[in-house]
Formats: C-alpha cells, sequence, structure tokens
C-alpha cells in the first residue's frame, strides 16, 4: 500500500461486517481510525478526525450512505468515500457518482479484490469493478437518451 491512504473510517450498521472489514483493512497495513453503525455518526467521526478514506454502506439508520456521502463530500471533498453495499440499483449506483463518490464496491469481493480496488484510489483510479462499470456506462446511457427524447403526448 502507498502512503497517502492510511487513516479508514468503516460506516456499515452489521456489526460482524464492519468488524471483518476493519480486519482486512489492518491485515494490509491501515489503520482504522472509526467505526460507525450509521450515517450521522460517520459524518460526526468524519468531522473530527478526518480520515483519508470512508467506506460507507448506503443502507443504514439514522442516515443513510448516499445522505452522508453528500456531506461529507461537501465538506471534505479531498477525503476518498467507497460505498461498499449490497445494492445493485442503479439509481444508487449513479446518486453515489453524482455526489462524488471514488468508488462503489459490492460486498461480495474477494479480499485480493477488495484491497487491490482501494490501493488504485492512489493511482487515481476509481474504486470500481468491470461488471459496475459496465452498468454504470448503461445506465449513464439510459439517462441521457431519456433526456433527448422529447415527451410525447
Amino acid at each position: 500500500m502507498k502512503s497517502n491512504i492510511k487513516r479508514v473510517l468503516v460506516a456499515d450498521d452489521h456489526s460482524l461486517f464492519r468488524r471483518g472489514i476493519v480486519g482486512l483493512l489492518e491485515a494490509a497495513d491501515y489503520e482504522v481510525v472509526a467505526q460507525a453503525n450509521d450515517g450521522a455518526a460517520a459524518v460526526e467521526n468524519t468531522r473530527k478526525l478526518q480520515p483519508d478514506l470512508v467506506l460507507l454502506d448506503i443502507s443504514m439508520p439514522k442516515m443513510n450512505g448516499l445522505e452522508a456521502l453528500k456531506i461529507i463530500k461537501a465538506e471534505f471533498p479531498a477525503i476518498y468515500v467507497v460505498m461498499l453495499t449490497l445494492s445493485e440499483e442503479n439509481s444508487d449506483l449513479l446518486e453515489a457518482v453524482k455526489h462524488g463518490a471514488n468508488g462503489y464496491l459490492m460486498k461480495d469481493l474477494n479480499y485480493h479484490e477488495f484491497i487491490d480496488m482501494l490501493s488504485g484510489l492512489e493511482n487515481g483510479e476509481a474504486a470500481i469493478t468491470r461488471k459496475t462499470a459496465s452498468q454504470l456506462m448503461v445506465s449513464l446511457a439510459d439517462n441521457t437518451n431519456q433526456l433527448a427524447e422529447p415527451n410525447s403526448p
């Protein structure tokens, strides 16, 4: 791992999953500076600790990950934010990209892919799989086509 991204905040409302991610990150020499079980706590901890990277689940109580993403990126545009989710909804993916997410990773990634995707952030790469990139391209094309088509009576 390169030196730019070291300090990580992990936000997920499922404790077992969150602790597993923390273990994987620590094994790859990342420093996990905080854990949060909802979006509001993720925002609060980001304000206090200003980590290099925030991993956000989309579906969390109090404030979901997309709402937390908007606030974090508005206040700290240099902080990397990667959505780590089960959601394959095109609307969630587009919303995340629209609000500045640096990646969108599915929770079923294997360990090596996950760490590789995070490492790529430092090289200016988005943390996104080829499958998700294809899904994004199709979604963007669909949205562009819908905007270009005149409304029928």
